[in-house]
């Protein structure tokens, strides 16, 4: 039996002990009208926070189930542009804020990601989060925003991304500093220089590792040339 089955199960029972007062509270009407109207007021109360209860716990249930811990691994281990398609849908879903730090922990993953994303092929999949792109604390949504086919929005990404680093960033800002419109690619390298100028430990070895997939694309030398220890 599956997380979402046992939940289910679980929330029936809770409306079953929920309903039984209020068929008894519902016989009290008859009886005693007041006492009987405050009883039924206050079953509806609680059969209204029975709701409230189910949709928080099937939120929760649902957001686990649709976006669980090895999605990311299995995609990593078996790579399919289908695959990337149903772990954005996943991404586009759960409220698991762990969820970009773990797409830090597969960089193979995040590499072929704005792969198919740079070849055209993601474009329904990451434009939910382009609509997201300027909400103030969204950090998945301004790392998959930077993927999108709209200039302004990568650009918006960018900016957002700029203001609130993490190393999770680096190989979009990375890939964005190669970006073909102006604006975007300057923004994106001043802001990967100046991480690198400030927190070298930090950020040199994360920057490091996008070099392989980089070195023969025009513009990869002036990355290559901040980058310390090169």
């Amino acid at each position: 039996m599956s997380r979402r089955s046992w939940a289910s199960l679980v929330v029936a029972l809770v409306w079953l002990l929920l309903l039984w007062p209020v068929t008894a509270m519902v016989s009290l009407v008859v009886r005693n009208p007041l006492l009987g109207s405050l009883s039924l007021a206050a079953a509806v109360a609680m059969v209204a926070l029975g709701a409230l209860g189910k949709s928080l716990i099937m939120d929760r249930i649902v957001d686990r189930r649709t976006f669980p811990w090895g999605l990311m691994g299995a995609v990593a281990s078996y790579p399919s542009l289908d695959g990337y398609r149903e772990l954005l849908a996943a991404m586009l879903v759960t409220r698991d804020r762990t969820t970009l730090t773990q797409l830090g922990w597969h960089p193979a993953l995040a590499h072929d990601l704005i792969r198919h994303a740079r070849l055209g092929r993601l474009r329904p999949e990451i434009k939910p989060f382009s609509i997201r792109v300027r909400r103030r604390r969204d950090p998945l949504a301004w790392a998959l925003a930077s993927l999108d086919t709209d200039g302004y929005v990568r650009e918006a990404a960018v900016t957002a991304m700029a203001a609130r680093p993490r190393p999770e960033f680096v190989p979009f800002l990375v890939e964005r500093s190669l970006d073909w419109v102006p604006p975007v690619r300057e923004r994106a390298f001043t802001a990967l220089s100046t991480l690198l100028a400030t927190h070298p430990s930090v950020y040199g070895p994360l920057v490091r590792l996008e070099l392989p997939r980089i070195e023969r694309r025009k513009g990869a030398g002036r990355i290559v040339s901040v980058v310390p220890g090169r």
